[in-house]
């Protein structure tokens, strides 16, 4: 049998900017989407085994480590550290980078799984050997309009 838990509260929350690149000219430079801010609400299912106490993973420090991802992301620019022509206007301590080429909802969740997943097996949250959870890390950018990003742990 499979079991899951859902991470949903209103802490999962972080207002950050981001300029998507639209598409390629025909030279190939990217042509960005002005700057714009959204405020991003985030939400996480793990599935797995119960562990010897029954649970599938501790609820609160789950939580815990998801909010700690969100307050990171909170008041920053987010652009793409692989992308040289990413814009360049922004005060140097409100930027953070990601590992994408460009800043879009998908990515964004993709990055914040990895960096959950991580958070989670450096505290040694998992009981069961590797390979037998998945985290589904959703992201609402605008009303209604989620990207989903799923990663095995």
């Amino acid at each position: 049998m499979q079991y899951a838990i859902t991470l949903k509260h209103d802490s999962l929350t972080f207002r950050a900017s981001h300029a998507i690149a639209l598409y390629t000219d025909e030279a190939g430079q990217p042509f960005f989407e002005p700057m714009h801010e959204h405020l991003f609400r985030v939400r996480s299912t793990i599935d797995g085994p119960l562990n010897r106490h029954e649970y599938v993973i501790d609820f609160v420090a789950a939580l815990e480590h998801l909010k700690s991802i969100c307050d990171s992301l909170d008041r920053k620019i987010l652009l793409p550290k692989d992308s040289t022509d990413a814009p360049d206007d922004r005060p140097d301590n409100s930027v953070l980078l990601l590992p994408c080429t460009n800043t879009t909802a998908e990515s964004i969740a993709g990055w914040i799984a990895g960096e959950f997943r991580a958070l989670l097996l450096e505290h040694d949250l998992f009981d069961a050997p590797p390979g037998q959870y998945r985290i589904q890390l959703e992201l609402e950018e605008s009303a209604g309009c989620w990207a989903i990003a799923r990663i095995y742990v």
